[in-house]
């Protein structure tokens, strides 16, 4: 059983069993992950240790250097730019979008209309002065 699938097992239950379940799961993922770490450290200084060992101190900075700039690539991270953040936004503001193309077509009154924002009851004094004794007072109105 997944980890995913014994947590929302267990959220439903909640059950010892389940729970259990559920830590087991948690701890062959992190066993696992531990393993692949283990696995990559190892590969990366025998890398380390074979440039070091045959070409001399500096090769073994240069490969350093290039397995750190290439671990940063690998961030799962997608650095989206600016230009492309600009023209998402300005897409989703747009009305040229099948949401706004609509077989019915609205006058910009009925768009006005529709946007227009729900009229609040005037506020008086009186709730003005209720609303700062109960602030002052720092009890929950009556």
């Amino acid at each position: 059983m997944k980890k995913e699938e014994a947590y929302s097992k267990l959220l439903s239950t909640k059950t010892v069993e389940d729970r259990n379940i559920y830590k087991n799961a948690r701890r062959r993922v992190q066993e696992d992950i531990r393993t692949f770490k283990n696995l990559f450290w190892e590969k990366t200084t025998e890398q380390i240790n074979t440039c070091a060992g045959n070409t001399g101190a500096s090769k073994a900075w240069k490969t350093l250097k290039s397995m750190r700039t290439q671990n940063n690539h690998r961030s799962g991270s997608n650095w989206i730019s600016m230009k492309e953040w600009t023209n998402h936004f300005e897409n989703l503001i747009t009305e040229d979008r099948e949401e706004y193309m609509s077989s019915n077509d609205r006058t910009q009154e009925d768009t006005n209309r529709h946007m227009t924002l729900v009229e609040q009851p005037e506020i008086t004094t009186e709730d003005v002065r209720v609303a700062l004794s109960i602030i002052k007072n720092g009890k929950a109105p009556e």
